[in-house]
């Protein structure tokens, strides 16, 4: 006789080990009704009446977005029954964003939700984030994509939502699940604000560490260091001006059947995107190396994606393995009075470079970055000594970023592993 498979999560909290198998219902059971939302357009924001959109709901967070929030254009003096309350969840029944779920919170206010949602509103005697933390599952993801498959735009009905199955414990195990991922979520989302505090601080403090456009020192600056700066072409920092700045092989020089198993590493776009240099899994052989020696990279030199994420860049480190970048990346070697981080951190994150870059480029035929507008870009150089010192701080910003960044995404790994061994 075939052995009859236990309805229990792989994880389950100590004081529910002997509890017993989950029962197996459907979401129409769990809610007293499903519902579409107001037929109405939105308008600005009165002050009270909050309307609740898809695009007003974060894709990743699953929270009521705080920016462009707007109140529903119509007459409200009838629409009680759109007025979202503590136990409701809001599902997309079409488009790209179907099966985008929400939960209704008291503090976000008063709040009426659109005609692409549906509400279904959970019954007392289930606990609704408990509902909510079962539609991030991965068996709700496939429930979803299986039935949205249609001819037309994707959508699930208030009808196919209903029918979504969904492992029920006894009503402790319930709430001590959805209390469970609400402290997960709101530690996300706390590491969430920090780490957009100290990118906004990094935004700041490079608006003021660097003179303005027109201005030769800037508002905020290190003790001990006086004098203007000087603005300077690229062309002007270079370390010699007929090989500092070189492109990688274009064309048949580097052909797919010249890769090899192992050899001598061939770098791409993808290693300035998060200035990693040990990812790639393209290699020459020493022969072919040789012919293409002068697009070697070398520890120090400023690696510049000339296509895709146009702009993005990185240090070629020590640590790296000896190879060539390929024909989308620019190298740039500087003189020895000019840092190249310094000249790194400015090109990836200031708005005024930015705005050299797009007004240089204009005209251009090609999608992407050149050379010579790269050797046009006037950069704020002030001495070696306090371009170190720049350099020193803003290393610590951008690894405290990292680390912070770091946390919250293992509290997200933690929160998709949980999510997938907390629910049957």
């Amino acid at each position: 006789m075939a052995e009859i498979k236990k309805r229990i999560p792989k994880r389950r909290f100590k004081e529910f080990w002997n509890a017993g198998d989950w029962e197996e219902s459907k979401l129409g059971d769990l809610s007293d009704s499903f519902e579409y939302g107001l037929n109405a357009a939105a308008k600005e924001f009165d002050g009270k009446n909050k309307y609740i959109r898809i695009t007003d709901i974060d894709e990743d967070s699953r929270l009521y977005l705080n920016t462009g929030v707007s109140s529903p254009n119509i007459d409200l003096s009838s629409a009680d029954n759109f007025k979202l309350k503590y136990g409701d969840i809001l599902f997309a029944r079409t488009g790209a964003s179907v099966g985008k779920s929400y939960i209704y919170k008291v503090t976000d206010g008063l709040v009426y939700y659109a005609g692409f949602l549906i509400r279904a509103r959970i019954k007392n005697i289930y606990n609704p984030e408990f509902v909510f933390y079962s539609t991030l599952t991965d068996g709700y993801k496939d429930f979803i994509r299986v039935s949205s498959q249609r001819s037309g735009q994707p959508g699930v009905n208030a009808q196919e939502y209903s029918t979504y199955s969904i492992k029920v414990p006894k009503e402790d195990e319930q709430s001590k699940i959805g209390n469970h991922f609400k402290t997960l979520d709101n530690l996300i989302t706390l590491h969430q604000r920090k780490l957009v505090k100290i990118k906004s601080l990094k935004k700041a403090y490079l608006s003021e560490m660097f003179p303005a456009k027109g201005e030769s020192k800037p508002k905020r600056r290190f003790k001990g260091f006086s004098g203007d700066w000087e603005e300077r072409e690229v062309t002007d920092l270079l370390k010699n001006s007929s090989t500092a700045m070189k492109i990688g092989p274009f064309g048949s020089a580097l052909k797919k059947e010249y890769y090899v198993d192992k050899g001598i590493k061939v770098y791409a776009q993808e290693n300035t995107f998060t200035g990693d240099f040990t990812t790639g899994d393209y290699y020459i052989s020493e022969e072919k190396y040789r012919e293409l020696k002068s697009c070697e990279l070398f520890p120090g030199d400023l690696v510049i994606s000339m296509m895709g994420t146009v702009g993005a860049c990185a240090i070629f480190p020590d640590t790296a393995e000896k190879g060539i970048m390929n024909s989308h990346l620019l190298r740039v070697q500087f003189a020895s009075n000019i840092n190249s981080e310094y000249i790194m951190f400015l090109l990836r994150d200031s708005d005024l470079i930015r705005k050299q870059i797009d007004r240089l480029s204009v005209g251009s035929i090609m999608s992407g970055l050149s050379s010579s507008v790269v050797k046009k870009l006037v950069f704020p150089i002030p001495k070696i000594e306090e371009q170190e010192r720049l350099v020193e701080f803003m290393r610590s910003i951008e690894n405290f970023i990292t680390l912070h960044q770091q946390k919250l995404d293992k509290l997200k790994n933690l929160k998709k592993s949980y999510l997938n061994e907390m629910f049957v």
